[in-house]
């Protein structure tokens, strides 16, 4: 458009659905147009798996994995998982499929240093699926006070949402996980507003 200098997406929403408003600066004028609904697919990812890659040569543990769709449909409970090893070999105990089984009382496992030195668990969505947000209980040890500071073997580990071929079309890194135990990811990329260059 002529005279086009910028624009600011206002209030975009949780959903593809929204009607958007492009405001639009020109030659000093502030005027509003509805934008072509053809041209906004979704404020979410679309992906097919989703991979948690702990941090090099230690434990990765945690509770419980819950993503979540837009409409707050579970994404992953009851869903095929991986991990890269399990602690004992024990796959009742430790094995990657406790972690979308709804039982807070279980948990993922692997090994660390030689054994493995690159941990990752993985859940299957067996279908494209818009991921707008993702909780992970992370584990503590004994209790929530979590004297061996086992909380804090999360930090820095990194959620990446794949498509069906494997590639990474959105990620999050947990940052300082120590003493967290809930962490709370929001996949929402509609939220920030552009603002005029």
């Amino acid at each position: 458009m002529t005279g086009m200098t910028g624009f600011i997406v206002d209030q975009a929403y949780l959903s593809h659905d929204i009607y958007y408003n492009i405001f639009v600066y020109t030659q000093g004028l502030k005027h509003s147009k509805p934008l072509d609904r053809s041209l906004v697919t979704t404020c979410y990812p679309t992906a097919s798996k989703i991979r948690l890659t702990g941090n090099p040569r230690e434990y990765l543990h945690i509770f419980e994995f819950v993503a979540v769709d837009p409409s707050d449909a579970d994404l992953t409970t009851g869903k095929p998982a991986s991990q890269t090893s399990t602690l004992q070999n024990d796959d009742g105990k430790y094995g990657p499929a406790n972690a979308v089984d709804a039982d807070s009382a279980s948990i993922i496992h692997t090994k660390k240093g030689n054994a493995d030195p690159n941990p990752v668990w993985t859940v299957d969505l067996e279908a494209p699926h818009e991921v707008a947000s993702i909780a992970i209980e992370n584990r503590y040890c004994g209790d929530t006070n979590d004297a061996q500071k086992c909380l804090g073997r999360l930090s820095n580990a990194t959620v990446e949402l794949l498509d069906n071929q494997d590639i990474v079309v959105d990620s999050k890194s947990l940052g300082d996980t120590t003493g967290v135990l809930i962490l709370n990811l929001d996949f929402n990329n509609c939220l920030p507003t552009l603002s005029p260059t």
